[in-house]
């Protein structure tokens, strides 16, 4: 059963002019309060409600919600316009797919007089003829364009409810004194609506059965036969088996479609497509994804049809998820609607949406060795990485930790990686044995990622690693700092940040210690700052003078003015080199042009601009020997080092000049040259 009929566009042409009652303005409804019609029907955006009461807006909203009627634009239903015969077909036959009536062809059953008609709305005629709600008007004119009045709408309503195979009420007396000069057949349906709650006459005693059905009131009947009818909104589910994945790679997707009072859903076909939604709300297909187990990638043409994968009886379907071997996130969709409708998002299909992460392929994991205090908590952490030492964000994997002390395992825990493809167990340490100095003890920590699940680790196709906690008192007293700055070298008059953390072995900050940074060479500077609660200090300096600064610093734990014992002097903390430079000349080998900029914080790192024409890069030498471009888009590296080792490199010297000179390196393609950039 499809509750969100999806696309079916507003092509109705209405012969009558609208009366619209009171001022066009958004009207917003009370809560919906039905089973068909719950309170998380949503309201629509049609400013003509004005002057219905609350049960008729919310009938209004609970069939557009179904896809039964849409409006005769994005922001009006049109309520007080007459309902005509080729209307009411298709809201018929729309009401019927939602109350699980099998639809037939609509081949053509005679009529002649249905010129003009839009083809969805013969289509909608001829079922009616053949489910044989509807006879027409003669054996061959239906009258497509005549009003519908009440009497007619009561036998299309009852002959539908059968169809679906409700049982009709008796049909006995309900005192509608102006029905007593109709049919037998006819009298009888509209008893049985007033039995069923459908219809309530229009006032005591009185049906009006000639008076035309306007569109308000046709949405009240429809709202009411589906609840009569038991009728339930759907929900569609994925469920996938993961959430992050190697490329190319597979993920099997369970989906799950229910009522919403829980109840399964058979036989519903469900589409699914991966992609994006267009400015016009329709589907905009991945092509590197495609599914496997409904049609043709599926999800290349974003329509419910017989192709689809189709819900067992307990409401569940199975695809499978492929993709190529580019890294990415994918959003699957799957959607529930009318067998030929497509998707669009301005009709409120019911559809759900799951991303699933396609990584790099895992090929190690990596525990860190630790220190920690006597009887603290210490947190191990274990991380899935690619053949380069990359993270590979890779949720939702089994790893199994094991922590043995003294020959005895004390731990064994299994933990799910987070998204970012680490997993981590804590666990408190032995306690400090004396107050003294204590020999240290070892924990030793073993992890394997259980791929298969099974618990049992399978060796160097689970990628195994050790790793060591080290338990230790506070003494002796093992202070550390790392003085760092923001870059290695810059232009002069470039702001240069540097920075003092201070911890114990521990690698728990002090806090209020007093460091004094010092600057020498070509640019003088003392500077002083208090660490944080973090054990953190920061200062900034703006060299003027091209050379090169020496900064060192010393930390002062008591705050006295002096270097005592426990305190830090400078010998005590590695300097830094910093150097000032000035841009450097263009270096050319009369096709590229390299435009030496600055040395970014690590010292392997120099930034090249303008390969070409108005292309930066950065070349990173590190253990992964990548070039990147500025923004961080990775880039080959082979062209260019091939184009860097056809350069004549000159020694640039010169007051504050820059050289740039050779480093032994495997390159990724052939020779064992690159290029860093340092004072002259």
């Amino acid at each position: 059963m499809s509750i969100q009929a999806s696309p079916r566009r507003r092509f109705v042409a209405l012969l009558a002019t609208s009366i619209l009652v009171g001022v066009l303005m958004p009207v917003i409804p009370a809560a919906a309060a039905t089973d068909a019609c719950p309170s998380s029907v949503p309201s629509t955006n049609y400013r003509d409600l004005a002057g219905l009461g609350n049960e008729a807006i919310e009938a209004v909203n609970c069939v557009t919600y179904y896809g039964i009627s849409q409006g005769v634009t994005a922001t009006s239903f049109d309520p007080w316009t007459t309902v005509s015969r080729w209307q009411m077909a298709l809201f018929l036959t729309r009401t019927g797919q939602d109350l699980r009536v099998a639809l037939p062809s609509g081949s053509d059953q005679g009529f002649t007089d249905l010129a003009g008609v839009p083809p969805a709305a013969r289509t909608a005629i001829n079922q009616l003829a053949q489910l044989e709600i509807t006879q027409g008007m003669t054996t061959n004119t239906f009258a497509p364009f005549d009003p519908v009045p009440r009497w007619q709408m009561a036998l299309f309503l009852t002959r539908l409810y059968a169809k679906a195979g409700s049982a009709l009420p008796s049909g006995a007396d309900q005192g509608f004194t102006d029905t007593q000069t109709l049919p037998n057949s006819t009298w009888r349906a509209i008893n049985q609506l007033a039995q069923l709650g459908i219809s309530k006459g229009v006032s005591a005693g009185r049906f009006e059965p000639d008076a035309a059905v306007p569109r308000w009131q046709m949405a009240l009947f429809v709202a009411r036969e589906l609840d009569a009818a038991k009728v339930k909104p759907l929900t569609v589910s994925i469920i996938p088996s993961v959430t992050s994945t190697p490329a190319p790679g597979q993920v099997t997707l369970t989906l799950s479609v229910k009522r919403a009072d829980g109840s399964t859903v058979t036989g519903q076909y469900v589409d699914v497509f991966v992609g994006s939604l267009d400015s016009s709300g329709r589907c905009a297909l991945d092509l590197d994804a495609s599914i496997n187990g409904g049609d043709a990638a599926t999800g290349a043409d974003c329509k419910i049809d017989s192709n689809d994968p189709r819900t067992n009886s307990g409401g569940l379907a199975t695809v499978t998820l492929s993709h190529s071997s580019i890294l990415e996130v994918d959003s699957v969709y799957a959607w529930v609607g009318s067998n030929g409708s497509t998707f669009d998002i301005d009709e409120r299909p019911m559809y759900s949406v799951v991303q699933i992460q396609w990584t790099l392929p895992v090929a190690k994991l990596f525990i860190a060795d630790s220190i920690a205090r006597y009887g603290t908590q210490t947190t191990v952490s274990a991380a899935l990485l690619g053949a380069s030492n990359q993270s590979v964000p890779l949720g939702g994997q089994k790893i199994v930790f094991k922590v043995t002390r003294n020959g005895t395992q004390v731990i064994s825990q299994t933990v799910t990686t987070g998204s970012n493809g680490v997993a981590s167990i804590s666990y408190t340490g032995p306690a400090d044995p004396t107050v003294g100095d204590d020999p240290t003890r070892t924990d030793t920590v073993t992890a394997f990622w259980d791929k298969d699940g099974d618990g049992t680790d399978d060796g160097a196709a689970e990628f195994d690693d050790t790793a060591t906690v080290t338990w230790d008192d506070e003494l002796p007293r093992a202070d550390r700092t790392m003085l760092t700055q923001s870059s290695v070298a810059g232009l002069a008059g470039a702001k240069v940040t540097l920075s003092m953390r201070v911890t114990d072995k521990f690698g728990v900050g002090y806090p209020n210690a007093r460091v004094t940074f010092a600057v020498s060479g070509a640019n003088g500077a003392s500077i002083v700052a208090d660490t944080d609660s973090n054990g953190s200090a920061q200062v900034s300096y703006t060299p003027t003078t091209v050379g090169v600064d020496t900064i060192d610093a010393r930390i002062d734990f008591d705050r006295d003015g002096t270097i005592g014992p426990g305190d830090i002097d400078y010998a005590g903390v590695p300097d830094l080199t910093h150097h000032v430079v000035q841009l450097a000349p263009d270096l050319t080998d009369g096709t590229h042009s390299f435009d030496l900029l600055r040395v970014d914080t690590d010292a392997n790192v120099i930034d090249v601009v303008e390969i070409g024409t108005g292309n930066p890069y950065r070349l990173v030498y590190d253990n992964v020997n990548d070039l990147f471009s500025v923004n961080g888009t990775a880039k080959s590296i082979a062209a260019f080092e091939t184009d860097l080792l056809k350069l004549s490199l000159p020694a640039l010297d010169g007051g504050g000049g820059v050289e740039l000179k050779t480093n032994t390196y495997t390159t990724t393609t052939s020779g064992s040259s690159t290029f860093i950039l340092k004072t002259s």
